[in-house]
């Protein structure tokens, strides 16, 4: 310490003054967001009263006018012109921070506790840390310095968990506040405007580092689960984004999602770390009742309750309004605004008292969606194939039998209701399935038996799926014709997990279906109405195979005559954006890749005009690999494959994709490989994670790096690449590089040592966005690499 700090520290005394109050109460006005922006209350006061500018902080360090009030307050000493003064401080707890500017600091006296100090000079930044009541110099105590922070960070006393533990505090790196609401082990819901305060939130990493807490009652104390987030789902219509976790909140339930929504009127509970009526702090959870007022299509209004003391207020920000049914809450929204009717600072007294919240009870599905990793099952599979069936009715005799309904043949007959109806009861079917099961399409089997095929197929129907104690209404549809014997097929708005599936039919009427399976598809091509310019409906070949999911065998076949040029074609149920096609060649045997077009084109169809999105000339015999085309991405009314003419065209499978997986079009090589027993490097891109994939050579070779590589047809910028282990995950490798090529130069952009077996688990990995020509998974000698699929993406 300098020789003259001894005097600075002696002339250092107190300055007369009083704890500064609440600042006057303002106006409340129209809703505004209920992000603590941290901004200090009553600051230009201070500044106007006593020269201090102090400018954000958690309330946790608190300017203090009379340094005489404490003797354990945090003293700073500082030169006013030729004055000395000194500026107190009160420290509240044992973690804490305020951001300031106070010009020409030279010491600082720490409080009963460690007090970390951030001094700028010449735009250089110097950090002191001060023990408990001890002197430190900011700089070399020559008053050249500005003081702009001070933190504590102390190991806090255990506390109590919260009475809603799923509640979070969320704080993001540029010192603002907010909370949010844990909806399953590793993700929460919060605004997007508490991410970023513009509120412009894109998918991917979050915009700025940011820690949660939860099933902490008081911040102040220790307990719950800390962790920071990883990464972001965004909504674009309303103030809501989804966050996965780096670590999964072990331990604390999540909240249920409703799927209905709140009437005007209902009462609500509120929760979220947010100001309360009488301080700024925001360190304890709170909650109130509420009473549900206006809806619209993204929002629903909620008023105080009697007894509740304050609207939503500064730092509620995403945290969770719900109810309760048979003893579990139900996530009905986030708050986003409010008018902050009682809130500390905002006015006690007027303005209208109205909190905003962002619906939630029709997101379900969508959320669903974003929490299952992408085709965690085989799309060929039929996910009903293992369920348990129930039914309102079924008749069990004449060869009709419940169990038939899903035992794996399509044709003929299968279930029926009771016959005859009854017109007091409700019809359904439904399905009871082992494990929850990602799905998007149901497809429905009518009675196949000659001239009473599609007798009492369902004209008017609801698909419901059951989730998390409530169920989803998925698809309906109205005055459908006879199908005659044809599978009938439904997509879904979204893929969503699903535990069980319930078809409701009506009543009064006899209903029958020889199978109903349901799938996990993206081919867009699934539903549509196929037309062919001819085909052969014999012999194993039938129109009607070209797009049922199964992609082995035999499937559509043309009636070639001379001088006809042959074409299918795919009329969508609506237009659908798409950017690649997969043609799949026959696959039986010695015949596999026989009549696939050597010479094509794909034609899309929008807005009364076919454009040519694919051409091929002199394509090789592809034996029985599919063969896929990308194409820009637009949207498509209808798909034509249009070929010569006088030859057979034949093709197992044609499927039609928007999918932003960049390798899904690469030319796949690896070190070795596999190709028998279920294993071939054209399945590691092919679209299934699911089922077995590509594989190293077995036993692996000790002195060969193994690895797999992706080349593209051109540059593509790309910043995630997600690999899907077998479904044991043994293999996964623990030490391994993702690298990219360009040009002519291999770089690495993320590298493991140690990491952990994922089992099942998709592995995701994040780096920055760069331009690549190849992509390549390498791992050392010695060890056998097996992955189900490989996909890379740019987010």
């Amino acid at each position: 310490m300098p020789g003259s700090m001894g005097l600075r520290v002696a002339l250092a005394g107190a300055l007369a003054g009083t704890v500064l109050g609440a600042p006057p109460a303002s106006v409340a006005e129209a809703p505004s967001s209920v992000v603590d922006d941290r901004a200090y209350p009553g600051a230009e006061e201070i500044f106007a009263q006593h020269g201090v500018r102090v400018i954000k902080g958690d309330g946790n360090i608190r300017y203090v006018a009379d340094c005489a009030a404490d003797p354990d307050l945090l003293r700073v000493e500082r030169l006013v012109g030729s004055d000395l003064k000194t500026t107190c401080f009160e420290v509240r707890g044992p973690r804490g921070f305020l951001t300031l500017e106070l010009a020409n600091a030279f010491l600082v006296r720490g409080a009963d506790r460690t007090v970390t100090a951030k001094a700028t000079f010449e735009g250089e930044t110097d950090t002191v840390t001060v023990p408990p009541h001890e002197y430190e110099a900011i700089g070399n105590g020559d008053a050249t310095h500005t003081l702009v922070e001070l933190r504590v960070a102390g190991t806090p006393p255990a506390g109590e968990t919260s009475a809603h533990p799923f509640v979070a505090r969320v704080e993001p790196a540029d010192g603002r506040a907010c909370s949010g609401v844990l909806i399953a082990a590793q993700w929460i819901a919060t605004t997007r405007s508490c991410l970023a305060a513009d509120g412009n939130v894109a998918a991917g990493a979050p915009p700025q580092a940011t820690g949660v807490t939860l099933g902490r009652a008081d911040l102040t104390r220790s307990g719950g689960h800390t962790t920071t987030i990883a990464e972001v789902v965004p909504r674009t219509d309303r103030d809501l984004v989804l966050a996965r976790l780096t670590a999964p909140a072990e331990g604390i339930t999540p909240i249920g999602l409703a799927s209905t929504a709140p009437s005007a009127g209902d009462q609500v509970v509120a929760a979220g770390y947010g100001r309360g009526a009488a301080d700024w702090t925001s360190d304890v959870l709170r909650s109130g009742g509420y009473t549900v007022g206006a809806l619209t299509a993204t929002t629903v209004a909620l008023t105080r309750s009697a007894g509740t003391a304050t609207s939503t207020c500064k730092g509620d920000a995403g945290g969770p309004a719900f109810r309760s049914v048979s003893g579990s809450h139900q996530l009905l929204g986030l708050h986003s605004r409010s008018t902050h009717r009682g809130c500390f600072g905002a006015g006690n007294d007027n303005g209208e008292d109205q909190a905003i919240e962002v619906r939630t009870d029709d997101l379900g599905p969508w959320i669903d969606a974003v929490l299952t990793p992408p085709a965690r099952q085989n799309p060929l599979k039929n996910l009903l194939a293992g369920a348990t069936p129930t039914a309102s009715s079924s008749t069990e005799n004449w060869g009709w039998a419940l169990r038939l309904v899903n035992d794996g043949a399509r044709e003929g007959l299968g279930w029926s209701s009771l016959d005859p109806p009854n017109a007091q009861r409700i019809e359904w079917l439904q399905f009871d399935l082992p494990q929850p099961q990602v799905m998007n399409r149901v497809d429905l089997f009518p009675r196949s038996d000659g001239n009473a095929s599609g007798f009492n197929f369902p004209s008017n129907f609801v698909i419901e799926t059951y989730r998390n104690g409530s169920w989803f209404p998925a698809l309906q549809r109205s005055n459908l014709p006879n199908p005659g014997n044809k599978p009938m097929r439904f997509t879904f708005d979204s893929p969503r997990t699903v535990e069980k599936l319930r078809i409701r039919l009506g009543s009064g009427r006899l209903f029958q279906f020889a199978e109903v399976e349901a799938y996990l598809s993206d081919n867009l091509l699934a539903d549509a109405t196929v037309t062919a310019s001819s085909t052969i409906e014999n012999w194993g070949w039938s129109l009607r195979y070209v797009n049922d999911v199964r992609r082995e065998g035999i499937g559509w076949s043309s009636d070639p005559v001379a001088g006809r040029n042959d074409w299918i074609q795919f009329d969508l149920p609506q237009t659908r954006t798409m950017n690649r096609i997969d043609l799949y060649p026959r696959s039986d045997g010695s015949n596999a890749g026989n009549s696939f077009p050597a010479t094509f084109t794909v034609e899309a169809y929008r807005d009364g005009q076919w454009r040519t999105v694919v051409t091929q000339t002199g394509r090789p015999h592809p034996g029985a690999a599919p063969q896929r085309f990308q194409f820009p991405p637009q949207p498509v009314e209808r798909l034509r494959v249009s070929t010569g003419s006088g030859l057979h065209v034949q093709f197992a499978e044609v499927e039609a994709y928007l999918s932003n997986n960049l390798l899904a079009d690469a030319v796949t090589t690896a070190a070795s490989s596999t190709e028998n027993w279920g294993w071939s490097l054209r399945y590691v891109n092919d679209g299934v994670s699911g089922a077995d994939g590509w594989s190293s050579l077995d036993p692996p070779a000790a002195d060969r790096p193994e690895w797999v590589e992706f080349a593209f047809p051109g540059a593509r910028t790309l910043n995630r690449v997600d690999i899907y282990p077998r479904t044991s995950g043994s293999t996964f490798p623990p030490d391994f590089t993702i690298d990219v090529f360009r040009g002519g130069t291999w770089h690495t952009v993320v590298s493991r040592t140690g990491h952990p077996a994922p089992g099942a688990t998709p592995q995701r990995f994040l780096f920055p966005a760069q331009d690549a020509e190849r992509v390549r998974i390498k791992a050392g000698a010695g060890r056998l690499l097996q992955f189900a699929e490989i996909t890379a993406d740019h987010i």
